[in-house]
């Protein structure tokens, strides 16, 4: 599965992105579609760690 994100907002377009709070949640998509999320600091890091090249990795952030 391929992903096109080019429409989605990047992290990099915010002065600061809280990645650690525990209201932001990582979802991840895999190219096969499944997907998994993760809430705390751990299991974010764990994520980020095992993220493969054809992954789409998503961050929602109930803030501004």
């Amino acid at each position: 599965m391929r992903f096109r994100a080019e429409s989605l907002r990047k992290p990099s377009a915010r002065d600061r992105f809280p990645y650690r709070e525990r209201h932001v949640t990582f979802l991840r998509i895999s190219a096969e579609g499944e997907i998994t999320q993760a809430k705390g600091v751990a299991e974010k890091r764990e994520m980020l760690g095992d993220l493969g090249t054809e992954a789409l990795l998503l961050a929602a952030w109930t803030g501004n």
